[in-house]
């Protein structure tokens, strides 16, 4: 009997210590993403999704991976900082970082919006802050990336203040991006960057945009088959999406798990994650 709960003590100290090794890392995760409608000119181009960074202290790590991958261009879906960051030292340090590698292009998560909620501001802190570093902030608006005269379009869904379990995203996103693909050429590939990644099966049914870049999920937290799946079931209301690349309906998302834990609770099983999802014309 002693034997046996030695065995378990020094096994739950290994567990124990890869969880502090594991959360303390950032890892590299890349996907290839391929249609025909991707231009010649676009094969290989990468994109570089970063989301949920929640003003964290590891933007050292997040940088060398960036700088290692060399992207052309980096996206940030949002959560940046957290509701109720003051002191902004780490996004900034992250964003000195980042700007001199690629463009950098951003939207909104919950997190800055609820912060320009709770302190009745027109627009989030972190929002001067990104401008000073010329980052692209897109608004619910559509810009057109170009290479060697070829053109994609990227679009940026800004997140909303609302409970994810109820149905007030799909009626108001259905509503706001429509509009905005009214702006672009819509026979171009079409990526649209958006924090929250839950809303796919919904998303894929809608034209125009051919590939979701999101987050917001954190990978399921505990990436425990049933422990992630009460989770995300709890919390947005759904264990379809996690993190990951899929498709449906001809359509593609790929979900980062992003930086931060939440709350405290570490990740398990769960690496803190880049994305680099390269471009492919079939």
């Amino acid at each position: 009997m002693k034997k046996i709960f030695l065995i378990f003590i020094i096994v739950l100290l290994i567990a124990a210590g890869y969880t502090v090794f594991d959360n303390n890392r950032v890892v590299t995760t890349k996907y290839s993403v391929s249609s025909d409608k991707i231009p010649p000119e676009f094969n290989g181009y990468k994109i570089a999704l970063l989301t949920d960074f929640h003003n964290e202290s590891c933007y050292k790590k997040v940088i060398k991976k960036m700088k290692a991958q060399k992207p052309d261009i980096i996206c940030i879906a949002g959560d940046i900082v957290n509701m109720n960051t003051t002191d902004y030292t780490n996004t900034e340090e992250l964003l000195r970082g980042l700007t001199p590698i690629a463009p950098v292009y951003y939207v909104y998560g919950n997190h800055e919006q609820n912060n320009m909620i709770l302190n009745n501001y027109d627009k989030p802190e972190i929002y001067n802050i990104l401008c000073d570093y010329g980052v692209t902030i897109l608004e619910n608006e559509n810009v057109v990336l170009e290479k060697s005269g070829a053109k994609i379009n990227l679009t940026g869904y800004m997140d909303n203040n609302f409970d994810d379990t109820n149905t007030y995203f799909k009626e108001k996103a259905k509503r706001e991006l429509t509009s905005i693909s009214k702006s672009f050429d819509s026979s171009l590939y079409t990526i649209c960057l958006i924090h929250r990644g839950q809303y796919f099966d919904y998303l894929s049914e809608m034209p125009y945009y051919d590939l979701y870049l999101s987050g917001h999920l954190h990978g399921g937290l505990i990436n425990i088959g049933p422990i992630r799946d009460m989770i995300l079931e709890k919390h947005v209301g759904t264990s379809k999406y996690s993190k990951g690349m899929y498709t449906e309906n001809g359509k593609t998302e790929i979900i980062s798990a992003g930086i931060a834990n939440d709350d405290g609770i570490p990740r398990i099983l769960n690496t803190p994650e880049i994305v680099i999802a390269e471009l492919l014309t079939k």
